[in-house]
């Protein structure tokens, strides 16, 4: 079944943080994912959390539009078809220029709607340690230039039937970094 994809907006946040220094460069953080025999696979993302040698953790609220927790349709950022993967925005803003180490995503929520299934009813995942946690270095320079990290939450290799065989489901990110790009 084939389905219309669509292309999520561009968060506007008015994130700004300043260091010791007060320099601050652009960072962006984009998502995709690959197919999975399911209808939707929603993640809830309450912050995410840029780390640093010798520097304070910055953690940024990820919001939509309405100023709720940011809900992604993990399906909807697939390839299909060879059709280039769309990307989705999770965060977008100004962020301490410097080098950074990990990425940390926080979930407040993740489930599913199974494949067909005509009303749309939800499945919880349960998402064990309730975060993600990505090792990359990439560094933000002060200025106009954006450094973008790309990420592909694999849903298909992260939901689980529960071992028990109770009917629970479970979430366990699998999350590989795709690139770092500063333009």
């Amino acid at each position: 079944m084939k389905k219309a994809l669509y292309v999520l907006g561009l968060l506007a946040l008015g994130f700004a943080a300043c260091t010791s220094s007060g320099e601050v460069g652009n960072f962006q953080l984009l998502m995709k994912d690959l197919p999975i025999d399911m209808d939707h696979v929603w993640v809830t993302f309450a912050e995410l959390t840029l780390f640093s040698e010798g520097e304070p953790p910055v953690t940024i609220e990820t919001k939509d539009d309405e100023g709720n927790p940011l809900r992604v349709d993990l399906l909807e950022l697939r390839e299909i078809e060879g059709e280039k993967a769309k990307l989705g925005t999770i965060f977008s803003g100004s962020v301490p220029a410097g080098t950074y180490t990990q990425i940390r995503l926080i979930l407040t929520k993740a489930a599913y709607v199974a494949f067909g299934d005509d009303t749309d009813t939800e499945i919880d995942l349960f998402v064990p340690s309730g975060e993600i946690k990505i090792p990359v270095e990439f560094t933000i320079e002060e200025g106009d230039d954006l450094t973008t990290v790309t990420i592909d939450f694999d849903a298909e290799s992260s939901v689980h039937v529960h071992p028990t065989g109770n009917g629970l489901y479970i979430m366990r990110p699998v999350v590989t970094l795709v690139s770092v790009v500063t333009e």
